[in-house]
């Protein structure tokens, strides 16, 4: 939901109330909101959170790397079939 170079605190404005979690990336800290191992479940928090972040996208994660997200999206799928 948004990328700042600095850790922002929990209560920081720009984080609009949002309780969001943070990972760091190529020197930049990266909010994120929600996590969920069900693609549709994501899908409806974006659609939630994007009424204060209208920028917002959907990032994944396997065992806590990030991964294409598309990639994920396969690996969802598959998992749901068997």
């Amino acid at each position: 939901i948004l990328a700042t170079d600095k850790r922002l605190k929990n209560n920081d404005k720009r984080l609009k109330g949002v309780k969001a979690s943070c990972y760091k990336e190529g020197g930049m800290y990266k909010y994120t909101y929600g996590e969920s191992t069900d693609y549709n479940a994501i899908l409806r928090k974006k659609k939630e959170v994007a009424k204060k972040f209208g920028q917002a996208f959907v990032v994944a994660f396997i065992d806590g790397k990030k991964v294409n997200t598309n990639e994920a999206i396969r690996i969802y799928k598959e998992k749901k079939q068997k």
